[in-house]
């Protein structure tokens, strides 16, 4: 896998993990299953949850296209502000588009 296709499917992984919270009703989370709705807190633990696993898949990536570059803070600040932006269409569908 060359380095373009790893961040096109780090790129496509992140759009998807970042709205899947707020687009399937499913629940992540077994012991949350018992109420009809998800609630917010809810979402939020499961986009958490999938920010830290599209992370894990990314720094996986990125070991088997080039050399690992060290984490810092800078890292984790940036990509979950990135991750928090790829979540507007999945939040503007779920909470603000009225049916």
């Amino acid at each position: 896998m060359t380095t373009e296709q790893s961040a096109v499917v780090s790129l496509l992984s992140a759009i998807a993990m970042a709205n899947a919270p707020f687009l399937i009703q499913r629940r992540l989370l077994p012991p949350f299953s018992r109420a009809q709705v998800k609630s917010g807190a809810v979402r939020a633990l499961e986009w958490l949850i999938l920010y830290f696993l599209w992370m894990t898949v990314a720094y996986f990536l990125e070991g088997r296209t080039s050399t690992l570059v060290t984490t810092d803070w800078r890292i984790w600040t940036i990509s979950s502000a990135f991750f928090a932006v790829l979540t507007f269409p999945g939040v503007t569908h779920c909470y603000l588009w009225r049916r």
